[in-house]
């Protein structure tokens, strides 16, 4: 089986987050509590193969995120998402 053939959500050769991705891992539509506006509060990422997720940088209402069952050798990329209260990256 072809990566490309498992899921389309991300670049095979590079295994990078893409705006598809992120786009149907996005979940929980509601009010965020610090923001005071509605925005998606959950995202799931995980086995997705990725080792770059440094897209995520544009969601920084993120609460919920899941990453785990992945790539990825470094967090830093969640160093913009402020109000994140729960991370799965196992």
């Amino acid at each position: 089986m072809e990566v490309n053939d498992y899921n389309n959500d991300y670049d095979a050769n590079s295994s990078s987050l893409t705006a598809d991705a992120v786009a149907k891992g996005l979940k929980t539509l509601g009010m965020h509590p610090l923001a005071q506006k509605h925005t998606f509060l959950e995202l799931n990422l995980s086995n997705q193969r990725l080792n770059d997720i440094s897209l995520i940088n544009n969601y920084p209402l993120v609460m919920y995120l899941d990453i785990s069952n992945n790539q990825i050798q470094s967090l830093k990329a969640l160093e913009g998402i402020t109000a994140l209260i729960h991370l799965k990256a196992r």
